[in-house]
């Protein structure tokens, strides 16, 4: 029942985040976590092709950058968070 519990409001959370992140000027969000690995993949627009990776001040927290545009967020230990 517990496990339960706990699943249910892990997917609000997501839902909520995917949500508010819609809002932005990106548009459509794409979500992935690798349970794994433990790392949460935020989709913010479609790119194919090489993209760079710069972490943010706090730990475990990557941007992606194409051409210079920001197109995905990866979030490490993301169960940690």
């Amino acid at each position: 029942m517990a496990t339960v519990k706990k699943m249910r409001n892990e997917v609000k959370e997501i839902a909520w985040c995917k949500s508010t992140l819609e809002k932005l000027p990106w548009g459509k969000v794409a979500l992935h976590y690798d349970q794994e690995a433990d790392v949460l993949y935020i989709h913010l627009k479609p790119h194919s092709g090489a993209a760079k990776a710069k972490e943010l001040a706090k730990e475990g927290i990557l941007l992606e950058y194409a051409d210079g545009e920001l197109i995905g967020i990866i979030v490490l230990d993301a169960s940690q968070r």
